[in-house]
């Protein structure tokens, strides 16, 4: 098919990927020393440069019973964690803040593991439409980083700026019905 013609009769419903918004939500960290602040709403979506939205796959092996071998579906997964690259600027404090989150997951000093509920929280992904309105909104549950990548830094990079990724694990996602949320302000 020629692009024109797919623009032709879905260009106005199609979704671009630079239009989007992210939340995270606050975790508990009842038994930690600090509590980290996450930016919430447009702040942290200006920040984060690139996000993955997640896939999902049925888990299948081979099963013969006569013949050919099937693929038979034993479990659901899903298929990646949810990578954030941030950029960061001058006391823009969200690295900070994913770093004291970390440390309230596992005691750096005495290796004691929080609560798993105590260090999970929630996030939000919304792909938007071309006025700004959310169209596609995943939910993320039982979210928490569990890698910040490394910063590479030298004289060859004089000409791009400090940015930096996060890898969070989460239990499971669910879409949210954006056409049922039609004139609602909270999408959760």
């Amino acid at each position: 098919m020629a692009l024109d013609f797919i623009l032709d009769q879905l260009g106005g419903s199609l979704l671009r990927p630079s239009h989007y918004t992210v939340e995270l939500g606050q975790p508990i960290l009842s038994n930690a020393k600090r509590k980290p602040s996450i930016p919430y709403g447009n702040y942290l979506t200006i920040h984060a440069e690139d996000v993955t939205f997640p896939g999902r796959q049925v888990l299948t092996k081979q099963v013969t019973y006569f013949g050919t071998a099937r693929e038979m579906p034993y479990d659901s997964a899903f298929a990646e964690d949810i990578t954030i690259t941030f950029n960061m600027t001058k006391n823009d404090g969200i690295r900070e803040s994913l770093e004291i989150w970390m440390d309230g997951i596992v005691d750096t000093y005495l290796g004691v593991v929080n609560y798993y509920s105590d260090y999970t929280a929630r996030m939000r992904i919304a792909i938007q439409d071309s006025t700004g309105n959310d169209s596609q909104i995943l939910v993320a549950e039982e979210v928490y980083p569990k890698a910040i990548m490394p910063i590479s830094l030298g004289a060859a990079l004089s000409d791009t700026y400090v940015r930096y990724g996060v890898n969070f694990g989460f239990r499971r996602y669910h879409l949210v019905d954006s056409g049922a949320l039609a004139g609602r302000q909270d999408a959760e």
